[in-house]
């Protein structure tokens, strides 16, 4: 069957496949070397399975629009016509039938993503801040969290489906925007929180130990240097590799 995509953009197209094939086979990667390290049950693995599950979705709708873009069209139009002011319209972009289910699968997959990222980062700031109101929660509730993070999501696009909720627009869209609105913004602040917590406390030490080992003799000077005869380190406020770890947390934000 020859594909009704323009020929202008079919390189475009075809390439965004490749991309998103490549993404996906790294999402399978990221899975697998997490399951052979038993890690199963973390919240890096339910990331990379549902990355997989939203790249094939997407990989699948992809195909889709190159192999029968004109009727897509077409019938995307018609749907437009006869659901104006229908708020899916501007959620899913005129989507229909397998389309708009592709794009469901897509939608629950961000909300879920963000809403573990969200649990990640709060048992992150649990082990930093060493909070006792999570101490005891997070010990027995861990389970019950990512089952929530995949719930939720999907709980949310069920209710997307009911037609009072979509004759209230702003109601719509508040249920739509909920879990990643959440799961962003909520992670966001507890990284920040993390991040400044770090700097203090290193900042605290590191004037600890200046102050308390500082020598005005050359002896002092020398006893910086160590037994093979090399310079120590210069010590840093910043430790790279966490604001790297940080940093990659940020992008699994975005």
């Amino acid at each position: 069957m020859a594909a009704q995509l323009l020929p202008d953009v079919l390189g475009l197209a075809i390439g965004v496949l490749v991309y998103s094939i490549f993404c996906l086979s790294l999402g399978l990667l990221t899975a697998w070397l997490v399951w052979v390290h038993r890690e199963g049950t973390s919240y890096v693995f339910l990331l990379a399975i549902f990355t997989v599950v939203g790249g094939a979705a997407s990989i699948a709708q992809q195909i889709h629009t190159i192999v029968a873009w004109r009727d897509i069209k077409l019938e995307q139009h018609r749907y437009k016509v006869a659901h104006v002011g229908n708020p899916v319209v501007a959620l899913a972009g005129g989507s229909v039938d397998l389309d708009l289910a592709l794009f469901y699968i897509q939608f629950a997959c961000y909300g879920i993503e963000a809403l573990l990222i969200f649990f990640w980062c709060a048992v992150l700031l649990q082990s930093v801040f060493q909070l006792r109101a999570l101490v005891h929660s997070l010990r027995y509730s861990n389970a019950a969290a990512k089952a929530s993070a995949i719930l939720i999501p999907i709980l949310m696009v069920c209710l997307l489906q009911i037609k009072a909720l979509q004759d209230n627009t702003i109601g719509f869209f508040v249920i739509a925007n909920l879990c990643m609105s959440v799961g962003l913004l909520g992670g966001a602040v507890m990284l920040f929180s993390i991040l400044g917590r770090y700097i203090y406390t290193r900042r605290a030490l590191i004037s600890f130990q200046f102050k308390y080992g500082k020598s005005s003799t050359k002896s002092g000077a020398q006893s910086r240097v160590s037994t093979a005869g090399g310079v120590q380190p210069r010590q840093k406020i910043y430790d790279r590799w966490l604001i790297l770890r940080l940093a990659v947390g940020f992008v699994a934000l975005g």
